[in-house]
């Protein structure tokens, strides 16, 4: 019996010290958003217009881990015009940038005025410019735990497909 108890006792502690000494080892930091890139307006017309994005965030410890999901609000000059939900579940690389690409369409009429749209017809929006805003998370499973990344990104782009 006092056996086995100085056992337990060596044992646990030990087992105590190395988990420890693992998550400060292998968990240097929790993945983290970057930046939004290729922020773009990839289809115009009257009634739709189509902008893609790029989400990059990077995972900075030595465990891979897992996009599980993501979870977006996009505005467009101030109103909300998308909504972006997706079940992704790809392994990220240890020590890697990860992108998450979105694609949203919308109608021109939920920003724009009427008279501005009747306008349009006439002398085209290449002129205008959208001001678009990035709102939502994006959620990583990292050693068992579901670690949202907050994003919230703006940036004004040209009313051109390119």
């Amino acid at each position: 019996m006092k056996k086995s108890f100085k056992i337990i006792a060596i044992v646990i502690p030990a087992l105590a010290i190395g988990v420890i000494v693992a998550y400060n080892f292998l968990y240097k930091d929790y993945p983290y958003y970057k930046t939004v890139k290729a922020v773009r307006v990839t289809g115009f017309t009257k009634d739709k217009i189509k902008v893609s994005a790029n989400v990059v965030c990077y995972n900075p410890n030595k465990l891979g881990c897992r996009l599980t999901s993501c979870d977006f609000d996009i505005f467009a000059n101030g109103v909300k015009v998308s909504d972006v939900k997706q079940n992704i579940g790809t392994n990220v690389a240890p020590i890697s940038e990860f992108v998450i690409p979105l694609k949203i369409s919308f109608s021109p009429k939920k920003i724009f005025k009427p008279i501005e749209l009747l306008g349009a017809a006439i002398n085209g929006l290449k002129s205008k410019s959208l001001k678009l805003r990035y709102l939502g998370t994006v959620n990583v499973g990292l050693a068992g735990t579901e670690i949202p990344i907050e994003v919230d990104y703006s940036e004004s782009i040209p009313l051109k497909v390119k």
